[in-house]
């Protein structure tokens, strides 16, 4: 009740004075019938029956009031409470709707993921570069055109793919980008000499320095910055070989193949899906 009348102190005192104001009217206006020793008692008992009267009234008000506002303080009291109860209710409705709708996001996504990489991977078309090694010279102009497609889908696919992975950006996908690039720039340099050996070995330069014409080409690279790898360029085949370009053009593509590792690709590709896998599953078992 003290805090009623600290929060309500103005009520209180405007309550005091309804009280009191009777008593002070009478003793200005017919002070007689206050005092008992000059009033009749006709007019003694009337008066004391008003104020009595008067003054059960105010305190059944008071009373009926002060339960009024307990009652409405319990109700305001549990009704904040349920609205509190209801938002928390509510935003944990949220998160959780919201946890599984990235979950769902984030599946389509991996998913799409997936399809652009198994393209990508098939698109490098490693059993028709090891048929090309092998095709005889008078499929050349055909594996040329071959050469020429498979560049074509890998860079498309590479660009379809690199869309696919924009979104994957912390510090074990951005290690897996990485190697994608790197990857890429050292197949489409591979294509590259392969195509390079297939255009001397349509024309049969048997009498070319086969150094000298890997070093001028390789000084063409450098120049346009293209895909260079030293350790998986025909230039450093055939400087540390003793090799005639048109003569031994299938032994240098399939060494080209043999030292590429395409293995490699298909293993870091599964790895960066589980783990893609893993970290989805476990942001919706964390809500």
């Amino acid at each position: 009740m003290l805090s009623f009348f600290k929060k309500h102190n103005k009520v209180v005192i405007i309550a005091i004075i309804i009280v009191l104001a009777p008593i002070f009217i009478n003793l200005i206006a017919i002070c007689p019938a206050f005092c008992p020793d000059l009033v009749a008692g006709s007019q003694q008992s009337v008066w004391v029956n008003f104020f009595a009267v008067y003054s059960g009234s105010l305190i059944g008000a008071f009373v009926s009031f002060y339960i009024l506002y307990k009652t409405i303080e319990a109700n305001k009291s549990e009704s904040e409470q349920n609205r509190a109860d209801n938002h928390t209710e509510s935003e944990a409705s949220r998160k959780r709707l919201t946890a599984v709708f990235k979950y769902q996001v984030d599946r389509d996504i991996l998913n799409t993921t997936k399809s652009s990489l198994a393209n990508y991977i098939k698109s490098l078309n490693v059993l028709e570069l090891g048929y090309i090694a092998i095709y005889p010279k008078e499929q050349v102009k055909n594996s040329l055109l071959k050469i020429k497609q498979i560049s074509s889908n890998a860079l498309t696919c590479y660009d379809m793919l690199e869309f696919a992975l924009v979104e994957y950006d912390d510090e074990k996908e951005k290690e897996f980008k990485a190697y994608l690039k790197q990857f890429h720039n050292e197949y489409m340099g591979l294509i590259k000499d392969i195509g390079w050996i297939l255009d001397f070995y349509l024309y049969n330069k048997i009498d070319v320095d086969s150094k000298k014409e890997a070093l001028r080409y390789k000084k063409l690279e450098d120049d346009f910055g293209n895909y260079y790898n030293e350790n998986k360029r025909i230039w450093n085949i055939i400087e540390n070989g003793n090799y005639n370009i048109a003569n031994d053009a299938a032994i240098l593509m399939n060494k080209l193949l043999d030292d590429f590792g395409f293995s490699t690709i298909n293993d870091r590709c599964t790895e960066f899906i589980k783990y893609e896998q893993n970290k989805i599953e476990a942001q919706i078992l964390n809500t």
